[in-house]
């Protein structure tokens, strides 16, 4: 019965997973990107301005006082000038930042750019200026560059601020002038055009690191991404799968991000950040899940006008391959059990039968005991019958013998009779005859006794 329910229950549920494994394979696979929030869309028609926060990819200083050190791990970066004793200006601590721009679209307008350094301390001869020059080389080495080997710069500045002194404040630069011809990436150079003492910003070493903020535009986007298909991999996933969901998502202007939402069992809403690889396609991993479990997810690709798409896909998570193996082992030796169990109930019912089988069993090898003794005395008789037999045929000789020796004995004394005349004569021959009839008596009472296995008494 626990084995008939058992499979019963096997053989509902995986129809129920292979119809749900089908419908959730052809949604995976079918399902393209529906775009939402239709009048922010409408919206996004009008002109656009997009602001981007941007750290440096790269900062360092050069000290011509220690021209071959490098300080691309230092938390600051450093400006110093002071004036040599024929009184021409000397830059002995300049600063390079590079900053990534490929977040711009091409043919976008820099309308603002502005550098904000946070003042992290001074030398108390800090009354000079700070300036912002525009590099001529964005392939330096953070970690290799020095006042020897460091790029050229803009003899003009982009922008200056005089008497930086209060440290702990952050100072902004507008270097919107730079952004003329926009480059992937750019770099921008500290140094000051008046004496002044070392003037030291937080590196992106720092927890205050420089921070370049671009607005650009116009962004003129009226359609949202499109997003097709979202595929899932492997397409009937187990619970020993890791699920890898990907799509090809693409927009008129620029993307700003592309998420993967998902549910178990419709609860514990987690987010990951979709991976873009080669072409228009993105990509993220779903870790595993047990089997039996739903799994429903959503694709979310919004570009920087705000428009964004939502396609949407379901899996179930089915049991491994070993699993139906084991099942089936595990019912060919429940089989094997209950074939067992029912030997072992006839064996008990049978138990009192075994008792007195036992007991028999017992009285026959004592039975037998007996016989064998028996057997053994049976043995010493004919042994003992046979030895008597020899005897006997041996005396039934000697009485044969004798017999014959009696005649001629016999014969002889007839003989002698007849010779004799006187009384004399036929009395010493009755003594003989008496004497020889005597001694044939004595060996019979000797020899038949011992035929039958006595002594002599």
């Amino acid at each position: 019965m626990k084995s008939r329910m058992h499979n019963s229950r096997r053989s509902g549920k995986p129809i129920l997973t292979i119809i749900l494994l089908v419908l959730a394979s052809f949604l995976g696979s079918t399902l393209v990107g529906t775009p939402v929030n239709a009048q922010a869309a409408q919206a996004a028609c009008a002109p656009t301005t997009i602001t981007l926060n941007l750290v440096p990819i790269a900062d360092s200083y050069v000290d011509s006082s220690n021209p071959t050190l490098n300080y691309g791990s230092a938390p600051t970066v450093n400006v110093e000038s002071t004036l040599s004793r024929s009184g021409v200006l000397l830059a002995t601590e300049i600063s390079y930042l590079t900053f990534n721009m490929s977040a711009i679209p091409k043919g976008m307008i820099v309308e603002n750019a502005t550098l904000g350094l946070y003042l992290a301390s001074h030398s108390t001869a800090a009354t000079g200026n700070v300036s912002v020059y525009s590099g001529s080389s964005t392939t330096w080495n953070e970690l290799t560059i020095d006042y020897l080997n460091a790029p050229t710069y803009s003899t003009s500045p982009l922008a200056t601020i005089p008497a930086i002194t209060t440290p702990g404040l952050v100072f902004n630069f507008s270097v919107t002038s730079d952004f003329k011809s926009l480059a992937t990436n750019m770099t921008l150079v500290l140094g000051s055009n008046l004496p002044s003492g070392v003037i030291s910003f937080g590196s992106r070493e720092s927890t205050h690191p420089p921070k370049l903020t671009v607005a650009y535009g116009p962004i003129t986007d009226c359609t949202p991404p499109a997003v097709s298909p979202v595929k899932i991999s492997p397409s009937s996933p187990s619970s020993e799968d890791l699920v890898t969901v990907s799509a090809n998502v693409t927009d008129q202007a620029t993307l700003s991000s592309v998420t993967l939402t998902y549910t178990v069992n419709s609860s514990n809403l987690i987010q990951l950040s979709m991976v873009h690889g080669s072409g228009n396609a993105y990509s993220a991993v779903i870790d595993r899940q047990s089997s039996g479990s739903t799994v429903s997810l959503n694709v979310t690709a919004t570009d920087i006008a705000g428009l964004r798409t939502i396609a949407s896909a379901t899996y179930v998570v089915s049991r491994p391959d070993y699993y139906f193996a084991l099942l089936s082992q595990y019912n060919t030796l429940l089989g094997e059990y209950n074939s067992l169990q029912a030997a072992l109930a006839n064996l008990t019912a049978t138990l009192p039968s075994l008792q007195a089988f036992k007991s028999l069993q017992a009285s026959d090898e004592a039975l037998q005991k007996q016989y064998n003794n028996l057997l053994s005395t049976y043995s010493t008789l004919e042994s003992n019958y046979v030895t008597a037999q020899n005897q006997l045929a041996n005396l039934t000789k000697g009485i044969s013998n004798l017999s014959s020796q009696y005649n001629t004995l016999n014969a002889l004394l007839s003989q002698t009779k007849s010779s004799l005349n006187n009384e004399t004569t036929l009395a010493i021959a009755a003594l003989v005859a008496a004497a020889v009839l005597g001694i044939l008596l004595a060996y019979i009472g000797y020899v038949r006794p011992r035929a039958k296995g006595q002594g002599p008494r």
